[in-house]
């Protein structure tokens, strides 16, 4: 009887170690191209996440300061044309950054920011731009409100659709932003 016992218990045991073994290889065969893809996905560049870039435009004393992170040469050399053809030899400071650990936030950022630069001229006295992320604010004093209106108008219609524009514009006589 004992024998018959001790058989019978190795005939499970084996059986059960088939069946671990089996279960095994499909767990394999089952899991395996998903984990090949997770592996794949978090070890490539794009999975990478970049800040975003910025740039600011600020008036100071008739002069204009650039600053902000721009993700490559290019695009540090089309803002400084730009800049040059709008504001003049001279007539600003430039303190931007390249760092390829940054991006634009959208497709339309970029132009949507070349497209801007101007409006910091438009603003009385000491105006700022800044383009951050998807949203640009705008801050300085202006005579009234109608240049105000025309102001944030031509700055909303420059930004496109995907960039917020955020109104800090007061008007001269006003105690409040808008």
């Amino acid at each position: 009887m004992n024998s018959i016992l001790w058989s019978s218990s190795k005939a499970i045991w084996s059986f059960g170690g088939i069946a671990f073994v089996l279960l095994c290889i499909s767990c394999i065969y089952y899991y395996a191209p998903q984990l090949a893809t997770i592996e794949a996905t978090a070890t490539t560049p794009s999975s990478i996440t970049l800040a975003s870039s910025t740039l600011e435009l600020r008036l100071l004393n008739g002069k204009v300061s650039l600053s902000g992170t721009l993700p490559d040469q290019s695009a540090k050399n089309q803002v400084l044309a730009r800049a040059k053809r709008i504001f003049g030899e001279g007539n600003f400071t430039e303190k931007l950054q390249v760092n390829n650990q940054t991006a634009f936030p959208s497709a339309g950022w970029f132009n949507a920011a070349l497209a801007l630069m101007p409006f910091v001229a438009q603003i009385g006295g000491e105006g700022v731009v800044t383009l951050e992320s998807q949203t640009v604010t705008i801050r300085g004093l202006v005579e009234s409100g109608d240049i105000k209106s025309r102001l944030m108008s031509e700055a909303i219609n420059a930004a496109g659709k995907r960039i917020r524009v955020e109104d800090k514009i007061l008007v001269m006589g006003d105690s409040k932003a808008g």
